[in-house]
């Protein structure tokens, strides 16, 4: 089995919350200064109009069975896009591993950061995938709960 197609889709939709604030501030390193400690929420973070846009990544096989991993970036989807897509396509699908080493190996310059989040989604797909394939949970594919 492999995979034949990735594709990246863009959804959008509204989040209706209860409250003003409907989670808390992500906590970032940065934090330690005062001065960027108390800024208020980005958009990425808490969108205030309660619209949303997500992008995602989904890989199928040549026989239909599909994976999804995601939300990501508009950066990351572009370097899965351009620079990850031919080492995913024709990929053995239930190889995650194996195609996790190829794309970590392949960015040069970009085992961190945004390529690393990149890999992350691709390996979150296949993951999903290759539950769906086995019509198992992930956590069990992983060892079970603990």
């Amino acid at each position: 089995m492999k995979i034949a197609r990735m594709r990246l889709h863009q959804v959008s939709g509204t989040i209706r919350p209860e409250h003003d604030q409907w989670e808390e501030r992500l906590i970032r390193p940065v934090d330690i200064y005062p001065e960027h400690r108390i800024d208020g929420p980005r958009d990425a973070e808490m969108p205030l109009n309660g619209r949303i846009t997500a992008i995602f990544v989904e890989l199928e096989t040549d026989d239909g069975a599909t994976g999804r991993g995601g939300p990501i970036t508009p950066d990351q989807a572009f370097l899965i896009d351009q620079q990850m897509r031919h080492l995913v396509v024709g990929s053995d699908a239930l190889a995650h591993e194996r195609l996790w080493d190829r794309l970590y190996r392949d960015q040069v310059h970009g085992r961190g950061g945004v390529a690393m989040m990149a890999i992350s989604a691709i390996d979150c797909a296949m993951w999903d995938l290759k539950g769906r394939v086995t019509n198992l949970p992930v956590h069990r594919l992983l060892g079970g709960p603990t």
